[in-house]
């Protein structure tokens, strides 16, 4: 035991040192927001973790997802760094993928719109023109 005065109560040569520290993450994004592209529902993702151990060696760390193509939505990610001694630590975060939106579109007068119409980043709307002969409108 190491006393006030400090030193070992105790002959401690033959003491042997066990790492019960966490590695620590130097490196966890605490969101990740991207936009889908033109026309598209998934977005390239990228984020950097990384972590570090007391002991100077280099933690393994394993995560539930990878960078890369997500599709819209929510992703919760969850790392997790391991030491040689197998002490692990967590790093938690999401990445949330939007699709740019417009707003909805009103048909023009005399017209009506062709179909359903997306008003997501990238998408066409066509619309039909009504005649404006005023002698075919019934009364």
């Amino acid at each position: 035991m190491c006393s006030p005065n400090h030193t070992w109560s105790r002959d401690v040569a033959e003491a042997t040192c066990i790492d019960v520290a966490l590695p620590t993450f130097t490196s966890c994004p605490e969101r990740v927001v991207m936009y889908a592209g033109r026309s598209s529902d998934q977005a390239a993702v990228s984020w950097t973790v990384a972590a570090e151990d007391n002991s100077g060696a280099q933690p393994t760390v394993t995560c539930s997802h990878e960078p890369g193509w997500m599709t819209a939505g929510e992703h919760h990610v969850s790392c997790t760094a391991v030491d040689e001694r197998r002490n692990d630590n967590q790093c938690l975060f999401d990445v949330d993928v939007r699709i740019r939106r417009c707003l909805a579109l009103i048909p023009p007068e005399y017209g009506t719109i062709n179909g359903s119409c997306d008003t997501s980043f990238g998408s066409v709307c066509q619309y039909n023109r009504l005649s404006t002969d005023k002698s075919r409108i019934q009364h």
